[in-house]
């Protein structure tokens, strides 16, 4: 097998990264996912791998029919999945109280602060939530 990062291999001969074999990461990856292009550009030094996203992931957040009751998870869904757990709560939360702070909602949803705003992230960009104002003294407006 070829070696093409020893700097890699050198972190794995350490045990610094999880070892399956050197050289079968193309071949593995192909059998996780078979819509990876992988181009050697020779002359330029360079070898360009493209993971394929499923396109189904990538389509626009579809809204259902949103009747009488209040219960977020059954009307919404983001890129044709339901809501998590967690993006519920977070809407929830920020209903009751649209000037709370990711501080706050760490603390009430006992989560870290980079799922916090990850989770919130995601939800701004499908069109649900968006923050007007600052961060300081802005609020939160639930776009349903």
């Amino acid at each position: 097998s070829n070696i093409r990062n020893p700097i890699l291999a050198s972190f794995v001969a350490k045990k610094l990264l999880p070892y399956r074999g050197l050289g079968s990461g193309i071949r593995r990856s192909l059998e996780e996912w078979p819509d990876i292009d992988f181009i050697d550009d020779r002359d330029g030094c360079i070898f360009k791998v493209i993971v394929h996203r499923n396109p189904r992931l990538d389509e626009p957040l579809k809204k259902v029919e949103q009747p009488e009751d209040k219960d977020l998870k059954v009307h919404l869904t983001l890129k044709h999945e339901p809501l998590t757990d967690l993006q519920v709560h977070i809407l929830e939360l920020i209903r009751t109280d649209p000037k709370l702070s990711y501080e706050a909602l760490t603390e009430s949803l006992n989560k870290g602060r980079s799922t916090i705003m990850r989770n919130i992230q995601k939800l701004k960009d499908a069109g649900l939530l968006s923050r007007i104002g600052s961060k300081k003294s802005g609020y939160w407006k639930i776009m349903t």
